[in-house]
């Protein structure tokens, strides 16, 4: 298979779909009216807003996608914990890392096989799972040739190992995080908006995660317009959201009527 699919790319990651449901939506619609009497209306952008709005989530698992990312191995790592996805991924112990050079074209790449950050960043002191831009340019400097002479050594490592024969799984052991990987994740349409949703979120995710859930992003709403759509452009609150905050009145109400007794 030679997929021609364009990629994606944010920063430090890029994505493209391989393949998915055929007119996916369409699908989504049809069986969502599994008990209407009209089940062929091709008009299905309002239904899926409907079901988007009021948690109708099972419409969404009727349609998926596999898409390819690459993406450093750090971020991977996390990329992983999403369970919803099914995942296929390079693996160093059948195959010289130096194969990874082949698929890190337009990212922000040293050696063509570890992920160089454009700019520093120091740990947000408001919020421990957050970074920030440095102020300083002198640190930026600094990061990239700390960071640049841990990747020369460690590749010298690896390429050493290799040469005195050690085998490929015992030799990637001294490659850091920052080396790329190659993942393939099918997912149906709900496990995309679930991770979008969760993972671009700047000061909450890494804000590397929140660059490849941007490029998975691209390519869902290029597969899913009309979903897109309605769950990421201003969506409205969650029904539970929405009992919340009337919970919430309410007992603001019961507290100011408690206050104002003798």
């Amino acid at each position: 298979m030679n997929n021609q699919n364009p990629w994606f790319i944010e920063g430090s990651s890029k994505a493209r779909l391989v393949t998915g449901t055929p007119e996916p939506e369409a699908m989504m619609g049809y069986i969502a009216r599994v008990t209407s009497k009209d089940q062929e209306n091709p008009n299905v952008d309002r239904l899926l807003k409907y079901c988007a709005k009021h948690g109708h989530w099972s419409v969404f698992e009727q349609a998926s996608m596999t898409v390819e990312v690459v993406t450093p191995l750090a971020i991977a790592v996390q990329l992983l914990r999403h369970r919803s996805f099914c995942f296929q991924q390079f693996s160093g112990r059948y195959e010289d890392q130096q194969e990874m050079a082949k698929h890190t074209a337009d990212l922000s790449a040293f050696q063509d096989l570890f992920y160089m950050p454009e700019e520093a960043r120091v740990q947000d002191p408001k919020n421990r799972q957050n970074s920030i831009p440095a102020t300083d340019p002198a640190l930026t400097d600094a990061m990239w040739s700390t960071m640049s002479t841990s990747y020369t050594v460690a590749l010298q490592c690896y390429n050493d190992l290799l040469a005195r024969g050690i085998a490929k799984e015992i030799a990637r052991f001294v490659l850091p995080q920052g080396v790329f990987s190659r993942l393939y994740l099918t997912g149906n349409c709900r496990s995309f908006i679930h991770y979008i949703g969760v993972r671009d979120d700047e000061g909450v995710a890494q804000y590397e995660h929140c660059e490849l859930a941007r490029a998975v992003k691209s390519v869902f709403s290029n597969q899913f317009p009309a979903v897109s759509q309605a769950v990421f452009s201003n969506p409205a609150p969650l029904p539970l959201e929405i009992e919340n905050q009337e919970l919430r009145a309410e007992l603001n109400t019961l507290r100011a009527e408690k206050a104002g007794r003798p």
